[in-house]
C-alpha cells in the first residue's frame, strides 16, 4: 500500500444524517448525505476504519447513528462538534439552490396557511377551526422540549423536495 493510499484510508469523512432535502438546502463542503431514517450498516462501510464526524441539525439524530455504528464495531465514531443549527446561528452563508425554497421556509409558510385558515374560521364563527390553533400551539411545544419537528423531517421527504436533491446529485 502506498503512503498515498495509506493517508487516504485515514482521511476522515464528515456524515450528514438529515433528510437528502435538509442536506440539499445546506450542508457542510464534502459532507456524505446518509439520512438517519434510512439507516443500514452497509451504507458505512466504504468508510469503516475512517474517522466518522456525524452532523445533523441539533446533534440529537446523530446520538442515534453514532451507537448504531458503535455497535457494529466501527472504531472511530464521533459527533461533530458544531452541529448545522448552530452553524446556520453563527449566520454562515448559505449558498443554497437559487431560486428554491428550503425546508425551513416551506415548514413556515405551511403553518402561516394553517393559522390562517384557522384564524379566518374563526372570525367567520366556526369555533371548531380553534383545534388548528391548539394543536399547532401544543406540536410547537413539544417539538421545542424534545427539540425534533416531525412536521418539518415530513416536509423534507416531500416529492419536490426528493426531486431537487435528485437534479442537484446528477450534476456533480
Amino acid at each position: 500500500m502506498t503512503a498515498l493510499a495509506v493517508k487516504k484510508n485515514f482521511q476522515p469523512v464528515i456524515v450528514d444524517v438529515r433528510e437528502s432535502a435538509e442536506y440539499h438546502d445546506l450542508h457542510l463542503y464534502g459532507a456524505v448525505n446518509i439520512p438517519a431514517t434510512k439507516f443500514a450498516v452497509s451504507d458505512y462501510e466504504p468508510y469503516r476504519g475512517r474517522p466518522i464526524y456525524l452532523v445533523c441539525n441539533t446533534g440529537r439524530r446523530v446520538q442515534a447513528v453514532k451507537k448504531k455504528l458503535e455497535a457494529a464495531g466501527f472504531p472511530h465514531v464521533e459527533v461533530n462538534a458544531i452541529q448545522m443549527q448552530a452553524y446556520t446561528e453563527q449566520q454562515q452563508p448559505n449558498p443554497g439552490i437559487e431560486g428554491s425554497w428550503t425546508v425551513d421556509r416551506q415548514f413556515r409558510l405551511l403553518l402561516g396557511i394553517l393559522l390562517l385558515v384557522a384564524g379566518a374560521g374563526l372570525l367567520t364563527g366556526k369555533s371548531a377551526l380553534l383545534t388548528i390553533v391548539l394543536i399547532i400551539a401544543l406540536g410547537l411545544t413539544i417539538t421545542a422540549v424534545i427539540d425534533r419537528c416531525y412536521l418539518k423531517m415530513l416536509v423534507a421527504r416531500m416529492p419536490w423536495n426528493q426531486q431537487g436533491r435528485r437534479v442537484a446529485e446528477a450534476g456533480n
